[in-house]
């Protein structure tokens, strides 16, 4: 009630809201998994995504972002609190920071993986063969869907984010930059990344070679900002993975992941000033 919706800078709960409910309309009053581990991965973490794209066209990928470091700090203080072990995704019941909190990073991260367009045709499949009064779904259904429409390189990550509980460790080690005789400016930066899945009570690394989003920001810029002075996508290994991109100004900043597209528990060494 206290939401000003005429600042554009703020986080628009009231659309948010409104398109989360309207997105349990298909997810679960058409497509229902009853009951059963997996179950509220589709209900909610669909409708999560619903929101998503609803603010996304409204408002603008800036507002996508901030919903999403809302989400992922509500999974982490969720697992935090957590006595029992937990859950993947397709296994997830009443723990609420699971299927919100995570549930909306992964289905973003999903979509950034594969395509908005084969993720849509994947789920528009899950409502033509699972709406009522056809057979209901389990969450396996929902995942073997998504995979269908990805490349055959992109479903081990599908697997790992759905059915392993995995945590990635990101940062920003070192950036220089260095001037440029025609105008423009050279930024070197080492990225460390690591992965790791709860297998019982240990963390297991996990081998790591992924394309991750790296953003090179001007003075005065952000994350939220449409048009950075860089924006791309680079391979990321685990250890220390070496980039070094041009940019057309002074830089202040360079930033990994910068659209919450992975889940990890400490996102403040993502971010590094750059001398």
């Amino acid at each position: 009630f206290l939401t000003d919706a005429r600042d554009s800078t703020d986080l628009d709960l009231v659309t948010r809201r409104m398109a989360h409910e309207v997105g349990h309309q298909w997810w679960p009053h058409q497509v229902n998994p009853g009951d059963g581990p997996g179950a509220t991965f589709v209900n909610e973490s669909l409708a999560k995504y619903a929101e998503q794209m609803v603010l996304r066209q409204l408002r603008g990928d800036a507002q996508v972002t901030r919903l999403l470091q809302y989400d992922l700090e509500r999974y982490l203080l969720g697992r935090a609190g957590e006595k029992d072990p937990e859950r993947p995704l397709s296994r997830v019941t009443d723990q609420a920071w699971l299927y919100y909190g995570k549930g909306a990073v992964v289905m973003n991260a999903l979509r950034d993986l594969i395509g908005e367009d084969a993720l849509d045709r994947a789920l528009r499949r899950f409502v033509a063969e699972h709406a009522y009064p056809k057979a209901p779904p389990t969450s396996d259904d929902l995942i073997a869907m998504i995979e269908a429409e990805a490349r055959p390189q992109d479903r081990l990550l599908i697997e790992e984010w759905t059915r392993e509980v995995v945590m990635y460790d990101l940062a920003v080690e070192s950036a220089s930059v260095q001037p440029l005789p025609d105008g423009r400016y050279r930024v070197t930066a080492r990225i460390r990344a690591a992965k790791t899945a709860r297998r019982g009570t240990a963390d297991v690394p996990l081998p790591m070679d992924e394309m991750l989003d790296l953003a090179v920001l001007g003075a005065g810029e952000s994350t939220s900002d449409l048009a950075p002075l860089y924006l791309a996508k680079h391979r990321i290994r685990d250890g220390v993975t070496e980039v070094s991109v041009i940019v057309p100004r002074r830089p202040a900043s360079i930033v990994i992941d910068p659209h919450v597209h992975r889940v990890e528990a400490e996102r403040a060494d993502n971010v590094r000033a750059i001398r």
